[in-house]
């Protein structure tokens, strides 16, 4: 990774952590809302937050689609900055594709995103996440082929690629005691 992204996005998580604070309710359950038992309890399909928005404590940064979305325009500007830089990364790795922002996410200490699966917008997801400690938080998912479940702990740079579609489901939760940022991009090709 480059040091003008690595910088951009250390300016843009310290003034998440600046603007956000005020904003975040630690759930000491995080990592039993995260754990196998918990998924092997849903029935139904849940797809994403704009789905399902008890799904996480996580705060989300600069969507006007979700309640409760912090909105800042200097860290909306960054993004921006940092957008065009990975987006061309991956248009380089993925060709013929048209990269799209789809998440922008603090994860400070006691935070998790519930178990989910994207179906509602299928197709390749790339995640950038910068956790400030690492080995205090991870992505965990259910392999579709396998069913067996599988814990990816974070190092403080991260990055993560998978595929959702409708069938199989990709079922996968995050879970966080760091400060864990992610940058999140859905990869379709044309």
């Amino acid at each position: 990774m480059d040091w003008k992204l690595k910088n951009l996005i250390i300016k843009c998580t310290a003034l998440q952590k600046k603007v956000g604070e005020a904003h975040f309710k630690p759930e000491p359950q995080s990592l039993n809302r995260v754990s196998p038992e918990t998924l092997q309890k849903i029935t139904d399909d849940v797809s994403d937050l704009r789905t399902e928005q008890e799904l996480t404590n996580c705060l989300v940064f600069n969507t006007d689609k979700l309640p409760g979305t912090v909105l800042n325009d200097e860290i909306i500007a960054l993004r921006k900055q940092i957008d065009v830089i990975i987006i061309e990364k991956l248009k380089k790795l993925h060709p013929g594709s048209d990269p799209i922002c789809s998440g922008h996410f603090w994860y400070p200490p006691q935070s998790f995103m519930g178990w989910h699966t994207n179906s509602r917008k299928p197709g390749r997801r790339f995640y950038l996440n910068y956790a400030e400690e690492p080995g205090k938080s991870f992505f965990r998912y259910k392999d579709p082929q396998t069913g067996e479940i599988v814990t990816a702990w974070d190092d403080v740079w991260n990055e993560r690629q998978f595929h959702i579609q409708k069938d199989p489901l990709f079922w996968h939760a995050i879970y966080s005691n760091t400060n864990r940022f992610s940058f999140g991009y859905l990869v379709n090709v044309r």
